[in-house]
């Protein structure tokens, strides 16, 4: 993962380099491909603020922070970014699998419910509904 640090009204010390690439290699596990991340530190009066960009293949994933120690901001983005992910694969893997139930049935209409998955077959004017524990 190439990862790009800019400061902004501050000095980087290597200390919060390391601590950044540390940070944002963590994230690397979630994505697959290459992929870049783009961290912009800046100090504005007391305030650290830490922007991230991770951009992977067509999904990009961006997050901001302010604080007033630039260690909490770097630590609190990334969980952001983290939970941005993690949010994004699993919408993949329900949409992957209501493929594979659409194909199942037969590429028709499928209605989720809120405690099971109730798929509706048009049959000549007739419906009938099947459920599907998931």
């Amino acid at each position: 993962m190439r990862v790009n640090i800019t400061f902004r009204h501050m000095e980087g010390t290597e200390a919060i380099k390391e601590h950044v690439t540390r940070k944002v290699e963590r994230a690397r596990k979630f994505l697959q491909g290459p992929c870049e991340a783009n961290v912009v530190m800046s100090v504005e009066r007391h305030l650290h603020r830490c922007d991230v960009t991770v951009t992977a293949g067509r999904l990009a994933f961006k997050g901001a922070e302010e604080t007033e120690d630039m260690y909490t901001s770097v630590d609190k983005v990334m969980d952001k970014i983290e939970r941005q992910i993690r949010r994004s694969k699993e919408r993949e893997q329900d949409r992957k699998g209501l493929e594979s139930i659409r194909e199942a049935v037969g590429g028709e209409e499928i209605v989720e419910g809120a405690d099971a998955l109730e798929v509706m077959v048009q049959t000549e004017g007739d419906t009938e509904e099947v459920a599907d524990e998931s």
